[in-house]
């Protein structure tokens, strides 16, 4: 399991479980996820791509995107709207 959590200026994680997000457990603690998707690691560098339609414009400001696998954070980047 890959997911991705998109966490807007004021720290909250963008979700929308209509849209497939939801929750895992990362130290008895409860945290939500933008998106996840299921794939078979082959080792092959396997190209893996994640689209969400918010439906509604991004709040202005820096965003952070936390991507995990199996519970562990694999990964982070920022990106910033105007």
């Amino acid at each position: 399991q890959i997911m991705i959590q998109v966490v807007d200026p004021a720290g909250n994680v963008v979700f929308d479980v209509a849209k497939g997000s939801g929750s895992f457990k990362i130290d008895g603690r409860e945290q939500f996820y933008t998106s996840m998707q299921q794939i078979v690691f082959d080792n092959s560098k396997q190209a893996l791509s994640f689209v969400y339609d918010k439906g509604s414009e991004f709040a202005i400001g820096d965003h952070k995107i936390i991507i995990w696998a199996d519970n562990y954070e694999i990964g982070r980047a920022t990106f910033g709207v105007r």
